[in-house]
């Protein structure tokens, strides 16, 4: 597996892998948003995709705030969860966090549906939106606990 700085040549694959996990990862509004994404910023912000023989398996990145840097647009094909790919994905972007912005508290928003994942990762729960993204996905807010902050 490589981990490989995106580009534009990389938005079909990576629209696929958000495809992948409609409908119970993600919500159809949030496409769009994701496509817009990827057209007008992820050239720009630290954002990578990881590529597994010629095929894009997982992307992901971060963007820095005021106050804090959050993991932003974090996802793997939806056939391939478990095998350890989003854990590759998650440390490589705290290390990258870590190394640049060592005084930045990280977090990221998500899902009670990966919740547990990003608990496992070092991450704890501060705030939980109840039907924060759609009806039956809430949206809860993380901080990496191993940051300092």
């Amino acid at each position: 597996m490589d981990i490989i700085r995106y580009t534009s040549k990389y938005q079909r694959q990576c629209l696929l892998l958000f495809d992948s996990n409609l409908g119970t990862y993600f919500v159809e509004c949030e496409r769009a948003k994701f496509q817009t994404f990827l057209e007008n910023y992820a050239s720009t912000y630290p954002y990578f995709v990881i590529e597994q023989h010629g095929v894009v398996v997982a992307c992901g990145g971060y963007e820095q705030e005021e106050e804090h840097v959050t993991f932003s647009w974090g996802m793997v094909d939806r056939s391939l969860h478990g095998r350890g790919i989003g854990k590759k994905l998650v440390e490589f972007r705290l290390n990258e966090i870590l190394q640049e912005y060592p005084d930045r508290q990280i977090k990221i928003d998500t899902s009670q549906l990966t919740q547990g994942f990003y608990e496992k990762m070092g991450f704890v729960a501060y705030e939980v939106e109840k039907n924060g993204y759609a009806a039956g996905l809430d949206k809860v807010f993380m901080r990496y606990t191993n940051a300092r902050g």
